[in-house]
């Protein structure tokens, strides 16, 4: 069994790089447009407070 599985190592290992290269990839999607909403929404609150400058 064990021998079995150390020949798929390598698929096992190309497919965890993937995932984890996706995740990744989706994470700093999410980061960047919440970084924006919150830019956005802050803004809105500052004309709101200082009136349109």
């Amino acid at each position: 069994m064990i021998a079995v599985a150390t020949q798929d190592i390598r698929i096992v290992s190309v497919i965890t790089q993937v995932i984890l290269a996706a995740g990744f990839l989706a994470l700093t999607v999410a980061l960047f447009r919440m970084t924006g909403a919150l830019n956005r929404k802050a803004a809105a609150a500052r004309r709101e407070v200082l009136g349109d400058l």
